[in-house]
């Protein structure tokens, strides 16, 4: 009897716990900016694909891939911002947001293409925060952070705040602060960091000249290596706080929190005041 009782107490728990974690994979994590997207955007995840449109829920383990000219803005619940270009593919790892902030952090991951990170109250409240991009990880400090991957090659704008950034290859860390370049490629050996938008761009050519293919694909075929690096280098130096930071509070009854709107500077983004940001599970229109 005792060892049937076990049993049953055993599977009923893990029914529990199977029943948790379903309800955890289906609770969004945060929504599309209404209004902003456009093109084909489409988030990947074991439960299938879906293409994404203004107020979509996004949930923890979506992969999100812009096609073509596609472009996308995502305001998760925390009021972290990602603001994910063209021909880009992004996937939220973990996310983990609660009103006491018991296991608070997330880990993002920039496959390839182009996306803009902003701080949400994750950020304001220190808690354990990750971005991947190639052989690198990034920490960021009360930051926006503009981050291009194509191929094998690595660019990071600090726009505001700073980053600590890891790579996994020469295991070093590299603290890069406001207005700095952090460029890493194989075939540079050591990544560069610089203020130069000079230096960044030869940086760059040196990496595209010493990546093969690079040059065959997409919106780079038939460009030279100085032409395709500068394209490269201009988008991540004209790289701004979030598109959507202007229009990011929603009249709705879903889920309210409290944030700080994108400031002037420095770590935890002040300067711009609170604000409270509504993540609406049902679209709403902006207040």
């Amino acid at each position: 009897m005792k060892r049937l009782l076990a049993t049953l107490t055993s599977a009923a728990l893990f029914g529990f716990m199977c029943l948790v974690s379903a309800v955890q994979a289906t609770t969004p994590i945060g929504t599309v900016q209404r209004n902003l997207v456009q093109g084909q955007v489409f988030a990947k995840s074991d439960a299938g694909e879906r293409q994404l449109t203004s107020g979509s829920p996004i949930y923890e383990g979506d992969t999100i891939e812009t096609i073509g000219d596609g472009s996308v803005v995502l305001l998760l619940k925390d009021g972290t911002m990602w603001d994910i270009y063209d021909e880009s593919m992004l996937t939220i790892e973990k996310y983990n947001f609660s009103d006491d902030g018991t296991d608070d952090g997330a880990t993002f991951e920039l496959h390839q293409g182009q996306a803009v990170y902003t701080s949400g109250e994750l950020g304001d409240r220190g808690a354990a925060i990750a971005i991947k991009t190639g052989d690198n990880t990034v920490y960021p400090e009360g930051t926006v952070i503009s981050f291009t991957f194509v191929e094998t090659i690595v660019i990071i704008r600090v726009i505001q705040g700073r980053g600590r950034i890891r790579s996994r290859i020469t295991q070093t860390t590299t603290t890069v602060t406001v207005n700095q370049y952090y460029i890493d490629a194989p075939s540079l050996g050591t990544p560069v960091v610089t203020s130069s938008v000079a230096v960044a761009t030869t940086t760059v050519v040196r990496a595209v000249q010493n990546t093969p293919g690079i040059k065959s694909k997409g919106r780079n075929k038939g460009r030279s290596a100085s032409s395709i690096a500068t394209r490269i280098v201009t988008r991540v130096a004209t790289a701004t706080v979030s598109r959507g930071a202007s229009t990011t509070t929603y009249t709705s009854t879903a889920v309210e929190i409290t944030t700080t709107t994108p400031g002037s500077a420095g770590p935890g983004l002040g300067g711009g005041g609170g604000g409270v940001i509504v993540i609406p599970l049902v679209p709403a229109s902006p207040s």
